[in-house]
This record gives C-alpha cells, structure tokens and sequence, in this order.
C-alpha cells in the first residue's frame, strides 16, 4: 500500500494533469477560432492531451448522449471535441478517485470498497452539477444582456443600414456589456465572412445561443432578411418583451431573497427571542421545583 506522502503525490499529479488538459482545450479552442476567422481550413489534428482525450472519450458509450450535448452547448462549449473530451476527463477522475481511495486505506474490506464507489460516482456527478450550474449561470447572463443588444440593434437600424452590417457593428460594440452575446455575434460574422449561407449562420447563431430568446431573435432576424418584411415592429416588440422578462426575473429573485432572509431571521433570531421570552419562566419553574424536591426529602427525613 502507498503512505499518505505517496498518495498527495498521486493526486498532485492528476490536478497537474488534468490544469494541463484545460489549458490545452482552451488552446485548441481560441486556434480553430483564430483560423475560422482568417479563413484557413482548421487543422484537425488537436494537441497531444486533447487527442488522448478525444480518442478515449469517443470509446465510450456516454460520448453520444444527445442531452449531455444540449447542456455542453447550454454552458457555452460549441466544439465537436467537447463532447468526448468532458466524458474522458469524467471518466479518468472517476477512476482516480476509486483508487485514491482504495490505496490510502490500510486494508481493502468491505466498507472500504464501498467508500471507494461511493467517492467515484460523487466524483462522477460532480461533472454534471457544474456543468449544468455552468449553463444556468450563462442563460441567466444572456437573458440579462439580450435586451441591450437588442435596444443597440434598433439605435444601429434606425440610421438606415442593413441587417447585416447592424449585426457586425454591434458585434464590435458590445465588448463589456455584453461578452457572451459579442461572442456568438461574432462567430456569426465568421461564418458569414467564411461564405456560409445566411440561413445556416443565422441557425447556428440561434444553437449558440442556447435559450429560447436566443432562437427567437435568430429566427426573427433570418425571416426578415431571406423572406422580406417589416423587421422594426418586431425587434421592438420582441424588445419590450424581454424587458418585462427581465423585470419578472428580477422580482423572483427578490421575492426569493426576501423568503431566504425570512429564513435566516427565524434561523438566528428566534432562538434568542425564545430564550429572552421563556428564560424566567423556566428558571422559575426550575426553582420552583427544586424547592418542592428539597421539602419531600426533608419531609421524608423527619418520618424517619
């Protein structure tokens, strides 16, 4: 069996590991971008980690899951690779995790092994509870940032230029008010300037953005630009529509703030009122009937 030195050791070696295997995705990631966007054909082949991984998670069955797709894309991962690379990386901490334990322990038994599964398959939700915190918080973002995009399209519209060119300066515009709706802006005019058809670019705008607001305004943008119509009456409406989303948003999140603080005034203040209230009485009481116990032990002295 591994001392507790050589166990820090192992897991040392697997954080390393795996920081390295982020650092090579993100790598891999801002390249195929940085080539879509100067128009080079992207090199297929990834960086050796990214392979490895690849190449273990597309043996897997999980590497097909249709939802586990949906909610890769929901937190923002749009690569074809993203899908293997999240159920490798699941999969090797997984098992890292099962031996960890086993080899700490001084003897294998029963419980043992039964902490050791216990340990792997907590390991193995984790990736799935952050990964779906991950795409909550980003729906919650671009459900925030949808109305100023939307507001800034209609400003850019009103001065006469077209749909397009609306779409590419407000995509150069919304750097800090809005990073993730630039991005998918952004990656809409790559498509677009790497000469894929409107109707595609406009249909993986709306995948990119992954909420039902987001396939609302890509559909609403390629109706008006591929069939023709009045599209200002509609942005706006569709504006003030996310503008009352995102007031009733923000009165849930304010009813619910205030049910938590409700919470946390019973949680820490009721006890102390209880005992503030209830202590003399009780002590009272208390004196009350030690007093009483005291006369029947007297009581029963004096018979004697």
């Amino acid at each position: 069996m591994l001392s507790s030195p050589a166990t820090l050791l192992v897991l040392a070696a697997m954080a390393v590991c795996m920081l390295l295997g982020v650092q090579q995705f993100h790598r891999r990631v801002l390249l195929v971008r940085l080539q879509g966007i100067l128009g080079v054909e992207p090199d297929e082949s990834p960086f050796a980690a990214t392979r490895v991984l690849q190449w273990i998670g597309s043996r897997i069955p999980g590497a097909s899951d249709e939802s586990l797709q949906t909610a890769l894309a929901k937190a923002g991962f749009f690569q074809p690779s993203a899908l293997p690379i999240f159920v490798a990386l699941r999969l090797v901490c997984t098992i890292g995790a099962f031996f960890v334990v086993l080899l700490k322990a001084a003897s294998i038994e029963a419980a043992t092994l039964m902490l050791a599964v216990f340990l792997a398959f907590f390991c193995s939700r984790v990736f799935v509870i952050l990964l779906k915190a991950k795409a909550e918080r980003r729906e919650r973002l671009l459900r925030r940032e949808l109305p100023s995009v939307v507001d800034l399209l209609l400003m850019v519209l009103n001065s006469g230029i077209s749909i397009d060119q609306s779409l590419r300066y407000v995509a150069g515009m919304l750097g800090q008010t809005a990073p993730l709706s630039t991005i998918v802006l952004k990656r809409y005019v790559a498509d677009i300037d790497s000469g894929m058809p409107f109707d595609a670019a406009f249909e993986r705008m709306g995948q990119r953005f992954a909420i039902n607001e987001g396939y609302d305004l890509a559909h609403l943008i390629k109706q008006s630009l591929l069939q023709g119509g009045e599209i200002m009456a509609s942005l706006e409406s569709f504006g003030a529509e996310l503008a009352d989303k995102r007031v009733s948003m923000a009165r849930e999140q304010i009813g619910r703030k205030s049910v938590m603080l409700t919470m946390a005034m019973l949680a820490f203040f009721m006890p102390v009122l209880m005992i503030t209230l209830g202590g003399p009485a009780v002590s009272q009481i208390m004196k009350t009937l030690t007093t009483v116990q005291h006369e029947l032990q007297s009581r029963k002295v004096h018979h004697r």
